[in-house]
């Protein structure tokens, strides 16, 4: 599936989404409040695709209800999850 796919997949399912630096975790759309201009528009996020088709996805995670585990394996971050987990 192309992050494009993704994207309006996402959105049409409710799912608040931003485009997201290509290769990275940062907002692209910094001039647009970055995660804070999530939508699930279907069309706005359509549009931001069909101009950056190589930007990541990101979810909006408050209020949908998901939360994020950043795992950085190069600190521990291993270790630290099976103790979660």
């Amino acid at each position: 599936m192309s992050l494009t796919s993704a994207a309006i997949a996402y959105a049409a399912a409710g799912r608040k989404v931003f485009p997201v630096a290509p290769r990275g975790k940062v907002p692209y759309l910094q001039g647009e409040c970055g995660f804070l201009a999530a939508t699930s528009d279907v069309e706005v996020v359509r549009h931001w695709w069909t101009n950056y088709p190589t930007c990541n996805v990101g979810i909006a995670c408050a209020p949908s209800g998901f939360f994020v585990v950043d795992v950085d394996v190069r600190h521990g971050g291993e270790t630290t999850m099976r103790r979660l987990v």
